[in-house]
């Protein structure tokens, strides 16, 4: 898994609560045709596979979620998971790559997890993203 910073997100103007749930993606500044979740993108990664996987949040002390999306070397949205709850807070505090198919997520009050991207050939169940709380 390779750190980049080939990506970004169109920024919203106006009343925060007017916002878009969805923030359109830009590849080396130029506009794409996809949305993601999300108002600020936090992290980036290239996989072996020629795949993306991007860790995006709301930007929000209200809206304490994150959100760990797999995009296909095309852009598209692939797999998600979101990190959030109710009167709770998922506030990315570190992250830390542990190989090239795994991060250890740190949130609010030490709360770890741990996220396994599987790849194309292995696949999970449902989903190629498996969270396991450490």
């Amino acid at each position: 898994m390779k750190k980049i910073d080939i990506f970004s997100f169109v920024q919203h103007s106006g009343d925060y609560q007017s916002w878009p749930l969805e923030t359109q993606l830009l590849h080396h500044k130029q506009p794409t045709q996809t949305h993601l979740p999300g108002y600020q993108l936090l992290h980036q990664f290239l996989l072996a596979s020629g795949e993306y996987v991007l860790i995006t949040d709301w930007d929000c002390p209200f809206e304490e979620a994150t959100e760990v999306l797999l995009l296909s070397a095309e852009f598209a949205l692939t797999a998600r998971h979101s990190f959030s709850a109710h009167y709770g807070s998922f506030n990315l505090e570190d992250l830390q790559v542990i190989d090239d198919t795994n991060l250890k997520l740190t949130f609010y009050q030490n709360d770890c997890r741990q996220v396994t991207i599987a790849t194309k050939k292995t696949g999970l169940l449902g989903s190629r993203i498996k969270v396991v709380q450490l």
